[in-house]
């Protein structure tokens, strides 16, 4: 009968210069060289839809998404491997921000209270996380029990990184799971200029090839990117020993997986309509972790919500009903208000009127599309005067004002699909 070594728990304490190390008591025997099994778990692109929804599927509404639900699955799949030893860490790659009532009332506060209670391990900065200025970014930041990881946002006046560029997990004494962080350089433009006239995005393709160079022999590598998949695909060739990159910001879902050389891809959707996972397994020699299998796993109705997550969800909600419940007006076409289709089309929502080419007009337009926003720069640079009201709160008033509101769509704008090289 061969006896099996006695386990060890170490507490370790780590310092080190320019990475997030977690400090965890490790689970390691004696003289073992057995494989190290490590489960990943990945979400990314909420956009605050931090509670369920309906959406179309082959003519029905079904109910789909929700933190809650979304906490359920990781809760069970880390007390499950718990119970067998294997390491548990839990990403969201990117764009917590921006797309729902609760996000533009908190500004991601209800987001990071669910994300600290679920123990998320690391999140890479999106692009819509400077939505809101940076000063609420930094206070994120604080609020947050894990970190925010981008390796190629800096400061201009000091060339310092914003955020961490990378977290290391310790998994044995000397092995490390490292997850490099990325964003992409459309956060130059996809929010307000003030909010970015002190950063700068560098090189997402050099700097994940820096910080790679830096952690390569503390074990295996992940890149947490919040990039075009086009990018993912310019760094995986850039840097084929990368173990996994975990995609955000085109908001797809890569099912199954994509490769380029060794390098699988993965993106798991948006709003918390999917949970990724992918398992490892590393060798305690040469530090290398091999794919076993990967899943994306459906946040649906039938999922039992997290009691924890689901009352801070409510508290918020409660809070923010109190805001939007006053009926204002009546409109006697459907507002087509969402994200996916107003940024790119006109919709209903919009209230055209013909234009002369021969006359000259005083514009009443966003600051966001004034200074030059989504790469719109017809306007940038114009004479302009700052009114300082709200876009909402002018819709609200001019509904108030005529008792009911029609809109149509004219047709006047047709979007021309061309090779967007962006990154």
């Amino acid at each position: 009968m061969i006896k099996r070594p006695r386990p060890t728990y170490i507490h370790i304490i780590a310092i080190s210069m320019g990475i997030a190390t977690v400090i965890v008591p490790l689970l390691v025997y004696a003289g073992s060289k057995a494989p190290i099994n490590v489960t990943v778990l990945f979400f990314n692109d909420t956009h605050g839809y931090l509670m369920p929804f309906k959406v179309k599927t082959n003519g029905n509404k079904e109910e789909v998404g929700g933190i809650a639900r979304l906490a359920t699955l990781i809760k069970k799949i880390r007390t499950e491997n718990n119970q067998k030893n294997i390491r548990t860490i839990v990403l969201i790659a990117g764009d917590i921000l921006q797309g729902t009532p609760m996000s533009t009332v908190f500004k991601g506060r209800p987001d990071i209270e669910c994300f600290n209670v679920m123990k998320v391990d690391a999140i890479t900065m999106g692009n819509h996380e400077l939505d809101f200025g940076l000063n609420n970014f930094l206070d994120l930041k604080k609020m947050a029990s894990f970190p925010f990881l981008s390796s190629n946002i800096i400061y201009k006046e000091t060339g310092k990184l914003i955020c961490e560029p990378s977290a290391s997990f310790k998994l044995t004494a000397n092995i490390y799971l490292s997850v490099i962080g990325i964003t992409t350089k459309k956060l130059l433009i996809t929010t307000k200029s003030k909010n970015i006239k002190n950063i700068d995005v560098l090189d997402p393709v050099q700097a994940a090839k820096n910080s790679f160079d830096r952690l390569k022999d503390m074990g295996p590598l992940i890149l947490l990117s919040h990039s075009k998949y086009k990018t993912d695909r310019s760094i995986a060739m850039a840097v084929p020993e990368l173990t996994a990159i975990i995609g955000g910001h085109d908001q797809i879902l890569l099912s199954p997986y994509r490769k380029v050389g060794k390098v699988p891809i993965f993106q798991a959707f948006e709003k918390c309509r999917y949970l990724g996972r992918i398992d490892l397994k590393i060798d305690p020699v040469s530090k290398n972790a091999r794919l076993v299998k990967s899943v994306y796993i459906p946040v649906t109705i039938d999922i039992e919500a997290d009691s924890k997550i689901e009352q801070i969800v409510k508290r918020y909600h409660a809070q923010q009903d109190r805001k939007f419940k006053e009926i204002i007006g009546e409109s006697r076409t459907f507002f087509d208000g969402k994200r996916e289709k107003i940024r790119y089309e006109v919709r209903s929502i919009s209230n055209n009127m013909p234009i002369d080419p021969e006359k000259i007009y005083r514009v009443a337009i966003t600051d966001f599309l004034a200074s030059g926003g989504d790469g719109y720069k017809l306007f940038a640079g114009k004479p302009s005067e700052s009114t300082q009201l709200s876009l909402r709160e002018l819709i609200v008033d001019t509904i108030r004002a005529r008792d009911y509101v029609v809109s149509s769509i004219e047709g006047r704008i047709v979007r021309v699909e061309e090779d967007n090289k962006g990154n």
